[in-house]
């Protein structure tokens, strides 16, 4: 098990737009390793948190977060190494073990996956977790055969907030294939969506191995609960099901998915497009808009895709919209007079 740079670079985003603000303790389910070279992991801490590592200091996951501010480390693993508390994560560790802390951050780097009871891992990361602190998961969902006991789908985790009023701060997707020329095109992190999953599937999916990132957000302190797949709720008799309809429906609405995540949408929308991607780009966008309707860049491209698509009645409501918005934007008045031009 190992922090890749793709989780450094996800720590980086999540540093930067506030998430690990006052947070000063974590801790790994597994004890994880820091696949770099001494001088390759000092360069990113420097780089991502500004973190100077001595020629004392040791390349550890302890020495990662503390770079980051989190100065309280802990992790938890049955192979005891770096100090970890080895415990059974197939167990209420609270009841068996009488451990009752609780973290800021908890992490899990590949580790669940390799657990046959998911009931039990996920209720620890949940009691583990303190009301408003964040649990990062970074699993496998593609590929990766024999990797482990499981693989994850993303409607795991969309279930699993549902019920337990987590906020989905992040859902991220990265591929892993030696020499996929599509890495060089897009981002290592890509937002989720059915789209782009539906899209990535296709490339060589023989050979894909994929890892889906998902960051929540523990909203208050509750009872852990255990999730039903929403597909098949309806159609139950069973009557912990209609418990379970009871328990989600008079949940305090939260939003489901952070609102920056619009932004994250955008740019790999943008970077689709740079590769002719247009339905996928489409896709993107319209979910960016969705979240941030007023928004005026996000409404001008919109427009623009929705030219390249031929549907010019469209493009033209997307740009007049946008110039409401942001009566400056001079690219949506040059493509509102073209759309003007070609719809003639």
């Amino acid at each position: 098990m190992g922090i890749g740079i793709a989780t450094i670079l996800m720590y980086k985003h999540l540093r930067e737009q506030g998430y690990f603000n006052n947070f000063k303790s974590v801790i790994e389910l597994g004890s994880q390793e820091i696949p770099f070279d001494k001088e390759q992991i000092s360069q990113l801490v420097e780089d991502f948190f500004g973190y100077v590592l001595t020629e004392e200091t040791p390349v550890t996951a302890k020495t990662l977060y503390k770079s980051m501010g989190l100065e309280l480390y802990q992790c938890i693993d049955a192979d005891g190494c770096h100090n970890a508390l080895v415990f059974d994560l197939n167990k209420d560790i609270q009841q068996v073990y009488g451990f009752i802390e609780q973290f800021d951050l908890v992490t899990n780097h590949g580790t669940t996956e390799h657990c046959f009871d998911q009931y039990h891992c996920f209720m620890n990361i949940h009691n583990l977790c303190r009301a408003g602190g964040l649990m990062i998961h970074v699993l496998p969902i593609q590929g990766w055969i024999n990797h482990g006991l499981y693989n994850y789908q993303p409607s795991f985790f969309y279930n699993l907030a549902a019920v337990n009023c987590y906020q989905i701060i992040k859902v991220y997707l990265s591929i892993y294939r030696p020499g996929d020329i599509f890495s060089y095109s897009i981002p290592k992190l890509i937002p989720y969506t059915e789209k782009v999953m539906d899209f990535l599937f296709f490339i060589d999916s023989e050979h894909t191995n994929m890892v889906m990132y998902v960051v929540l957000q523990k909203k208050w302190e509750n009872t852990f609960s255990m999730p039903y797949d929403n597909h098949y709720i309806n159609h139950s008799i069973l009557p912990n099901y209609n418990e379970y309809l009871a328990q989600t429906e008079n949940r305090e609405q939260i939003p489901l998915v952070a609102p920056e995540f619009a932004k994250e949408y955008a740019k790999v929308g943008s970077d689709f497009f740079k590769i002719t991607k247009i339905e996928e780009a489409y896709e993107l966008y319209l979910k960016a808009v969705e979240m941030e309707p007023n928004n005026a860049k996000f409404n001008a491209n919109m427009g623009s895709l929705c030219c390249y698509k031929s549907q010019l009645d469209v493009a033209i409501k997307y740009y007049y919209k946008a110039i409401e918005i942001d009566p400056t934007l001079a690219e949506a008045y040059c493509n509102l007079k073209s759309s003007f031009t070609s719809a003639r």
